[in-house]
């Protein structure tokens, strides 16, 4: 493991060696926000964003904006610290860094175990997303590690503080986990654990309270953002997008909304056959997929949040014992994979709306797959 780490990291290292040359992503946008609030301006203004994206080294004329919400600011201030590239390399090796800790902490909790993490890392940096989020500098690892953070704290009332501080992290990018939101609402009064959402609440409430000392217009400024800037445009890899873009017509923007109203009226049915039974280690991984599924703004590098669900799905993969199974799956797992990688050269994201549909029907038919497996006469008889 120690190897693996060190050669990953002299890799690395190697590419980046003059870093100057690192090549203008997505990062710029947080970095030149973040120049923005510490010279006392406007985050969410084109003008001021543009002028230093242009100092960054971005050759666009019209500036990468950042949507995400002001409590964002305390995550990316730092890097505004440093030039484009220096920030730019931090920021890098942090993402890889929660995507190294994602990835192992995940792995101990499904497997109750610290073994065979290779597993757990081969997979995680082999995945599309985790390669499109890294290249592209996105800022979606930081959701993820939310993510882990609930998967780690939930199961035990004495951390929902530290429940509740994981939400702040989730909540950079919200509209990947409505229907996880919807569940948490639910879990919470049922079992009335009330400082979860108290404490998260709290947290965001503190962080735009420090930020607004600084600049006393930054939520007036965001939601001016939105209203001028046409969110509803874009044309994302998501089922509602289609529907809209391919079917219906540009104009028909509610169509992006109506996956919401499916995945809202199946998470009840769902909630009222589990809730009795619920499990959040066992429930995480479908909350996800779904929330993904019928998201309204989403790009395939998101789904780096799925990473929990690919560990799971690999684990049951790994101990299953019908091999031809399993080396079924792991090719389909690698073609799409590949396919995905390869295709992004030559089309924009919004043709990946079928990626979300195939990772959710493939981690349903390997657990079915596993289940069935681990029921069967041979396997009860060894156990």
């Amino acid at each position: 493991m120690l190897v693996s780490l060190i050669g990953l990291l002299l890799c690395i290292l190697f590419l980046v060696r003059d870093v100057e040359k690192l090549i203008v992503n997505d990062f710029i946008e947080y970095w030149s926000a973040a120049k923005v609030f510490i010279s006392g301006g406007n985050s969410y203004d084109a003008d001021e964003l543009l002028f230093y994206q242009k100092q960054g080294g971005s050759n666009n004329s019209q500036p990468l904006m950042m949507y995400n919400p002001p409590w964002t600011m305390a995550f990316i201030l730092i890097f505004g610290l440093f030039n484009r590239s220096t920030g730019q390399l931090i920021w890098l090796l942090t993402n890889i860094s929660i995507l190294l800790f994602s990835a192992l902490q995940v792995w101990k909790i499904i497997t109750n175990q610290a073994t065979q993490r290779w597993i757990a890392l081969l997979v995680t940096f082999s995945f599309i997303s985790t390669i499109l989020v890294l290249a592209l500098g996105q800022i979606t690892p930081f959701v993820l590690l939310g993510v882990v953070g609930l998967l780690t704290f939930l199961p035990n009332p004495k951390y929902d503080i530290a429940s509740g501080l994981s939400l702040v992290l989730i909540s950079i990018k919200p509209q990947l986990a409505i229907i996880f939101w919807l569940a948490l609402v639910f879990w919470v009064v049922q079992q009335r654990r009330w400082l979860i959402l108290i404490s998260g609440s709290v947290a965001l409430i503190i962080l735009t309270g420090i930020l607004s000392i600084y600049n006393p217009q930054l939520i007036q400024q965001y939601l001016g953002m939105l209203q001028t800037n046409q969110i509803f445009m874009w044309e994302n890899p998501t089922i509602g997008s289609f529907l809209r873009f391919v079917w219906f017509g540009n104009y028909y923007f509610w169509f992006h909304l109506i996956p919401i109203i499916f995945g809202e009226i199946w998470f009840i049915y769902y909630w009222n056959r589990k809730h009795d039974t619920w499990n959040w280690e066992d429930e995480i991984p479908i909350l996800l997929l779904v929330s993904v599924l019928i998201s309204p703004f989403t790009w395939t590098y998101d789904y780096i949040i799925l990473l929990p669900v690919i560990l799971l799905a690999a684990s049951w993969l790994f101990r299953d014992r019908k091999r031809k199974a399993v080396l079924l799956f792991v090719g389909l797992y690698l073609t799409i994979n590949i396919l995905g990688l390869i295709l992004h050269t030559r089309l924009s994201d919004f043709w990946f709306f079928w990626m979300a549909p195939i990772l959710l029907v493939g981690f349903l038919l390997i657990r079915r797959q596993y289940f069935n497996s681990m029921n069967s006469p041979g396997v009860i008889e060894s156990l």
